[in-house]
């Protein structure tokens, strides 16, 4: 609203002021604003488009910012535009599964009874260890840590007989001994190269560290992290797994090529403590509901000839490892390692906390009545990944960076200090934002700030009242007047009849005194 008497500022702010009128079908005012403004990534009954920018926002991954003041308005702000996001959802599923229902992909109730659809089934697959797809979203150290270290012929044989011995030592629970589990294949195989590297059985370049973890008799139990916590399964229990590790397992732990290895240069940036934290905090972000990363992955699946109605695991698995490289995953690939670039630069604490608040939920929207701190929403919206937008209210429209990914701001509610306004648009309008990022490569790029009004309410008076102070506040520092911009109408105000203009045209200069006749 106010600008600063930098004149680029209105360039590249670009304001909109769409005049809403309330129709039937049960939407509430606050909705319907919502709606028309581009929050909600959907369309309102009874007016088209409303939601295409909003999309076109989310497919660039940038993020929208939501002020209103009344409490009652967050939350249903939330539920609504949750509601209104699986619609565009269902479409990419049924690319996969044409007649779907929304039944048919979402778990959902009936009788009080948990009822799996397409999606729930495929995320608990990923992230079950007795499902061969729990290796898809994994970190296989062979491919990243041990990538020196070449694993063929006669030695192939070795590591298995190696790997079998390391699983016949466990002791795990009675699913982990009686069912394959592939976060212990994984982990035997992986140890096994790496004491075949530290006996010089087999030549690698690896870091001592790396491999002194890899080695130690805790990590087929616990893991890299070599501590019991609550992002991996450990082994537990006092039985012997029943099961052995035949060649086409180790196969699958051997790959070199799979998510991870593409990103394994900014792997190395994160502390061994949260390196399985962040990859399992990742893996569950991907599969997570409002996430669409799985229908896309099922669209390439099906391109690749998979069934994707029986999705047999040793079939999909390839095709995921493949998947991050073709025109349908790169975005994917792209986003994870934006965040962790992201990640890079915050310090421990910081970085922990944005794994376990905002990766782990994965939820498309959250607003400043959860309990949660703003500091902690502010790391969550500024990630790359979700929330993609933020209802907020007066806590955070002061002393906040929310720049990084957003360049929208939503007024829901108007207030009567145009400075107000400006301190909400100040949250994304800083240097580094994402809009000067954007304007450096793409001049005509905008920060766009939404005032949806809604027509014959009070919303109109408040407009008229707000740009009347606005206009003030900019003219008296010094502002260059820009009569065209402050008309109170819709119209742009009409000139004035050229003669009527001359009639009221006052001369400032100085009056010429009359000479006496004759005068030279």
């Amino acid at each position: 609203m106010i600008r600063s008497l930098r004149e680029d500022k209105r360039v590249y702010r670009r304001s909109h002021r769409p005049r809403l009128r309330a129709q039937g079908g049960g939407r509430s005012l606050h909705a319907l604003r919502a709606v028309h403004c581009g929050a909600l990534p959907g369309k309102e009954p009874h007016r088209q488009g409303g939601g295409a920018d909003q999309l076109e926002a989310v497919a660039r991954d940038e993020k929208t910012l939501i002020f209103c003041a009344r409490i009652e308005t967050l939350h249903e702000l939330k539920r609504r535009i949750e509601a209104e996001w699986e619609k565009p959802l269902l479409e990419r599923w049924r690319k996969v599964f044409p007649a779907a229902s929304h039944g048919d992909i979402f778990e959902h109730e009936v009788d009080g009874k948990r009822v799996d659809g397409h999606h729930s089934r495929l995320r608990d697959r990923f992230g079950r260890a007795q499902d061969a797809l729990y290796l898809a979203l994994r970190e296989r150290y062979v491919g990243t840590l041990l990538e020196g270290v070449s694993v063929e012929g006669a030695h192939l044989e070795r590591i298995i007989a190696r790997a079998n011995a390391l699983l016949r030592q466990q002791r795990v629970s009675k699913t982990q001994a009686e069912r394959m589990d592939w976060s212990l294949v994984k982990r035997c195989v992986e140890q096994a190269v790496a004491l075949f590297v530290r006996d010089g059985v087999l030549a690698g370049d690896v870091d001592p560290e790396v491999l002194r973890r890899l080695t130690d008799a805790r990590f087929v139990a616990l893991g890299f992290d070599l501590v019991a916590d609550d992002v991996e399964d450990s082994a537990e229990g006092d039985r012997t797994p029943s099961w052995s590790i035949g060649a086409g397992d180790a196969a699958l732990v051997l790959r070199r090529e799979h998510l991870w290895s593409y990103l394994k240069a900014p792997l190395l940036e994160v502390p061994p403590e949260l390196r399985v934290r962040t990859v399992e905090r990742l893996a569950s972000y991907l599969v997570a509901r409002n996430v669409p990363f799985l229908s896309d992955l099922l669209a390439f699946a099906r391109e690749q000839g998979v069934d994707v109605e029986a999705v047999e695991s040793r079939a999909l698995s390839p095709v995921v490892d493949r998947f991050w490289t073709t025109p349908r995953g790169r975005p994917w690939f792209e986003l994870l390692k934006r965040f962790l670039a992201y990640a890079g630069k915050l310090d421990e604490e910081r970085r922990r906390e944005v794994l376990d608040d905002a990766v782990r939920a994965g939820a498309l929207v959250r607003h400043t009545v959860e309990g949660v701190s703003r500091e902690r929403l502010r790391e969550a919206f500024n990630t790359p990944l979700y929330p993609m937008v933020l209802v907020a209210n007066e806590v955070m429209q002061e002393g906040l960076d929310l720049h990084h990914h957003c360049r929208r701001v939503v007024h829901h509610d108007l207030a009567w200090n145009p400075a107000q306004l400006e301190q909400r648009v100040g949250r994304v309008d800083r240097l580094g934002s994402l809009v000067q990022r954007l304007r450096a490569r793409q001049p005509d790029t905008t920060l766009d700030v939404h005032l949806p009004l809604i027509a014959n309410t009070i919303d109109e008076r408040l407009e008229r009242t707000v740009r009347r102070r606005e206009r003030w506040l900019e003219f008296l520092p010094g502002s260059a007047p820009r009569i065209e911009e402050y008309g109170l109408a819709d119209e742009p105000p009409k000139p004035l009849p050229e003669a009527f203009a001359q009639a009221l045209r006052v001369e400032l200069g100085p009056v010429a005194k009359a000479r006496p006749p004759g005068a030279g």
